[in-house]
């Protein structure tokens, strides 16, 4: 059976004593209301494969890329960047 490790009083003496205030946010409002929400995604095998391979090669990971990726589209969207889109007209026979 394996040892359990024991706490060393020395070393945690001030493990539990409070460090002090923490640091108020800059802007406490809109940091409360601009929570992080997860969000599934659905693309295809080799849409993951691909964002994998630009992640690798940029050295980070595929969730922050996929992050990265959205927030920039949603800022050049803002900013008037509107991609090129179709409108179909459909016929409804009465």
């Amino acid at each position: 059976m394996a040892k359990r490790p024991t706490l060393d009083p020395e070393k945690a003496a001030g493990l539990f004593e409070k460090t002090g205030e923490p640091e108020q946010p800059t802007q406490p409002q809109e940091q409360a209301k601009d929570k992080v929400y997860p969000l599934g995604i659905g693309l295809k095998k080799s849409e993951w494969t691909r964002l994998q391979v630009i992640a690798d090669e940029l050295g980070v990971k595929r969730h922050n890329l996929a992050m990265w990726v959205l927030r920039d589209f949603m800022r050049r969207y803002d900013a008037g960047e509107r991609p090129a889109t179709t409108q179909k007209t459909v016929l409804k026979m009465p």
